[in-house]
C-alpha cells in the first residue's frame, strides 16, 4: 500500500494500485449536467424541496463536524434488525447510514453510531428505511425533523430512501432542503436556493441511470462557511482541491472509479479521509488516530471513509508527536495510579510484539515463587551462554537475584531465556492469564526465532497498576522487584534522561533554582522495562501485518506535585509501542522523539514543576 499526503490538517489519503485517478475531469456542483445523453434525465424520478426555513439560524454545528470525544461504533453488512439490537445494547443513535445492497428485498446497511447521551450528542432522533420520497417528506414534516443522513436505493421498481433525522429545534434548528433526481435537476434546484450550502451528497443508480440526492442547509449566521461540491473527481484532484481550499470533507464517495465530494471551509478539528480501504485497515486507522467515522461508504468490500478526531486534548497531543516521524502503527496509554482514570491512550487493545517488555511477567513469576516459599533470591539458577542462549547452552549458575536484575536492568536476553527455561514458558503465560491479562502470550524465547510473543498496552499497564496496589505481590516484594528494574537508578532505556530533559526545560520556564530542581528530582521514582526488535527482512506480526520493527516501553512512575504548600507524589502507569511497516529504516525516530517514553509524562511533569515553588521555596 502507499500513503499520499492529502493536506496538512487531514494527514493522508490512502490509495491502492487498482485505483484510477486520471479519468474524466470533475464537474463543480453548479456546472453543466454530466450525462452521456439527454434521454437519461427523463427516466429518473425527482423531488424534494423546502422543508423548513427559520427566521434566523442557530448555533450548533452539523453532526458531521462534531469532534467532542464520544463512545462510538460502526457496523457493516447488517440488517435493520441487527441495527436495532446494536442501538439498544449500546444506548446509541445513528449518525450515518448507507444501504450497501438489497438482497431478495432485504436491505443491508453500513452504519455509524454514537452514544446517545450528554449535552453534545444526547438528543431525540429517528431513522427509517424503505420509504418513498413522499413518505420521507411527510415524516420530516410530522416530526419537525431535519435529515442528517440519507441513502437512496432501488428495491424492485421503486426508488426508496433510508434516512436519519434529528429534531430541527432549539440550537439544532437550521433552514434546510433536500433534492434528488438527475444531476441537472439537483444542481438547478440548489442554485435557486437563497444562501444555501450542500452538506451531504449521495449518488445512486435507478433503472440503469445515475442520479443524485443532496441535503443543504442555510449558509447564513453561525452556519456561514465556505463550501464546495464536486462529482466525478480523481483522487489526486480531490486532494489538491481540498488542500487549496483548506476545507473539510463532509461527503466522500466512489463514483465509477472517481469520487463525488462535499466540503466546507474552516475545519473544526483534525480529520482524515481514505479511499478503498479494507475492513481490517479501516479499523486500524481509526484506532491509530483515535478517530470516529463521520461517513462510511462501502462498495465491493472496501470503504471510502471520512474520520474526525475523537480524542481528548492530551491523547491528541501525544498521538501527533508519535505519528510525526512514524511509518507504521503507534500506541500509548497513561493511567492515573491514584484514581485509576485513563488519562489518554491510542491503540491500547492492539496486539503487538513487546520484545523485552514481556520480561515483567517472568520477573513476577519468579517473585511469586519466592512468596510461595519455593525459592529465595539466593537460589542458584542456570546461566546461559550470551552467545548461544537460543540453544539453551548453560555455562554455569548464579543467584536468582542476579539473574532477575540483569534481565530487568540490562535487558540481558541470556538471563531471560535461562529463567524461561527454568520455570517453563507455559507457566509464565498461565500466570499472565491468571492475572487477567488474557491478551498476553509468551510463546517463545526472547530474542530467538519465531514464534513471536504478544501483549497489549491494556494488559501491560493493568499489570503495573495491580503491582503498585499490592494485588499481585506484597508491597515489600513489589518494591524489591522495582529495585531490580531499569529506571531512575539505572537508566538502560534512556527514559530517565528524557524525564530530566523535560524537568530542566520546564524548570527554566518557571524559574526554579538548582536546589528546587534537585528537590523535585528527588521525589521522582521510575521502574520500567523497554524492549525492541528490528527485522531487516520483515516479519508478520501478531495482527497479521508485515512489520520491520517493534519497540516499546512500559512501567511505573511517581512524580511530585504541590498541593498548596504540601508535597504530594502521584503514581502513573504508562506504556507505549511503535510498529514500523516500512523497510530500510534503521533509526527508531519514534522512540527517540518520545524520549524513550518520557514525553508520555510531559504534561504531568509540567504540572508538577509549575507548582513546585509553592512547597519547595
Amino acid at each position: 500500500m502507499s500513503f499520499t499526503l492529502c493536506r496538512a490538517a487531514c494527514a493522508f489519503a490512502f490509495t491502492v494500485a487498482a485505483l484510477t485517478t486520471g479519468a474524466r475531469a470533475g464537474e463543480a456542483g453548479l456546472n453543466a449536467p454530466l450525462f452521456e445523453n439527454a434521454s437519461q434525465q427523463s427516466v429518473l424520478p425527482s423531488g424534494g424541496g423546502v422543508i423548513h426555513v427559520p427566521t434566523q439560524p442557530f448555533g450548533n454545528p452539523i453532526e458531521r463536524v462534531l469532534s467532542t470525544p464520544v463512545v462510538n461504533w460502526y457496523y457493516y453488512g447488517v440488517t435493520a434488525a441487527q441495527i436495532g439490537s446494536y442501538l439498544s445494547a449500546n444506548k446509541a443513535r445513528i449518525v450515518d447510514l448507507q444501504v450497501e445492497s438489497v438482497v431478495n428485498g432485504t436491505p443491508y446497511f453500513t452504519v455509524s453510531m454514537v452514544q446517545n447521551s450528554g449535552p453534545v450528542y444526547g438528543k431525540g432522533w429517528w431513522w427509517y428505511y424503505g420509504q418513498t420520497a413522499a413518505q420521507v417528506g411527510q415524516l420530516a414534516s410530522q416530526t419537525h425533523a431535519r435529515i442528517i443522513s440519507i441513502s437512496p436505493y432501488q428495491s424492485g421498481s421503486q426508488l426508496l430512501f433510508a434516512v436519519v433525522m434529528v429534531p430541527n429545534a432549539g440550537a439544532d434548528q437550521k433552514g434546510w432542503w433536500w433534492y434528488f433526481g438527475s444531476y441537472a435537476y439537483v444542481t438547478h434546484a440548489i442554485s435557486l436556493l437563497p444562501a444555501a450550502r450542500v452538506v451531504e451528497l449521495e449518488n445512486f443508480t435507478y433503472n440503469g441511470s445515475k442520479g443524485f440526492v443532496a441535503v443543504a442547509i442555510s449558509n447564513t449566521g453561525t452556519d456561514t462557511d465556505g463550501h464546495w461540491w464536486y462529482i466525478n473527481e480523481g483522487l489526486s484532484s480531490v486532494e489538491s482541491q481540498v488542500t487549496a481550499q483548506k476545507s473539510q470533507l463532509l461527503s466522500f464517495l466512489g463514483d465509477g472509479g472517481n469520487f463525488d465530494y462535499v466540503s466546507q471551509g474552516n475545519p473544526t478539528a483534525e480529520w482524515w479521509y481514505y479511499a478503498n480501504v479494507n475492513p481490517k485497515l479501516l479499523g486500524e486507522l481509526l484506532s491509530d488516530y483515535g478517530a470516529r467515522p463521520t461517513e462510511l461508504r462501502e462498495s465491493g468490500g472496501t470503504f471510502d471513509a471520512i474520520m474526525i478526531n475523537n480524542a481528548n486534548a492530551y491523547t491528541t497531543q501525544i498521538g501527533n508527536e508519535m505519528r510525526a516521524p512514524a511509518k507504521g502503527w503507534i500506541g500509548f496509554k497513561l493511567i492515573d495510579g491514584t484514581t485509576g482514570d485513563v488519562l489518554g491512550g491510542l491503540n491500547s487493545s492492539r496486539l503487538y510484539e513487546p520484545a523485552s517488555s514481556i520480561k515483567i511477567y517472568i520477573a513476577i513469576y519468579a517473585m511469586k515463587q519466592i512468596e510461595l516459599g519455593h525459592l529465595t533470591l539466593q537460589t542458584q539458577v542456570p546461566h546461559f551462554d550470551p552467545n548461544n542462549f537460543c540453544n539453551s547452552q548453560k555455562i554455569g549458575t548464579e543467584t536468582l537475584q542476579t539473574s532477575i536484575t540483569q534481565m530487568m536492568e540490562n535487558s540481558d536476553d541470556a538471563r531471560t531465556d535461562a529463567l524461561m527455561s527454568y520455570f517453563g514458558i507455559n507457566k509464565i503465560t498461565g500466570l499472565a492469564n491468571d492475572l487477567g491479562m488474557t491478551h498476553t502470550a509468551v510463546n517463545g524465547y526472547v530474542d530467538c526465532p519465531v514464534p513471536l510473543n504478544h501483549t497489549t498496552l491494556d494488559d501491560e499497564t493493568r499489570t503495573y497498576d495491580l503491582l503498585i496496589h499490592g494485588k499481585i505481590l506484597t508491597a515489600g516484594d513489589t518494591q524489591t522487584l522495582f529495585s531490580m528494574m531499569a529506571g531512575k537508578h539505572y537508566d538502560f532505556s534512556g527514559m530517565y534522561a528524557g524525564i530530566k530533559t523535560l524537568v530542566n526545560q520546564y524548570a527554566a520556564q518557571y524559574g526554579l533554582t538548582a536546589a528546587q530542581i534537585a528537590s523535585y528530582e528527588n521525589g521522582i521514582l521510575l521502574s520500567q522495562k523497554s524492549g525492541g526488535y528490528w527485522w531487516p527482512g520483515g516479519i508478520v506480526g501478531p495482527n497479521g501485518d508485515l512489520e520491520y520493527r517493534s519497540n516499546g516501553n512500559d512501567g511505573y512512575a511517581q512524580l511530585p506535585l504541590c498541593s498548596g504548600k504540601t508535597k504530594t507524589y502521584k503514581p502513573y502507569l504508562f506504556g507505549m509501542f511503535y510498529e514500523e511497516n516500512q523497510p530500510n529504516e534503521p533509526n527508531n525516530l519514534v522512540y527517540s522523539n518520545m524520549l524513550a517514553g518520557a514525553k508520555i509524562l510531559e504534561n504531568q511533569i509540567k504540572a508538577g514543576i509549575s507548582t513546585w515553588k509553592t512547597c519547595s521555596p
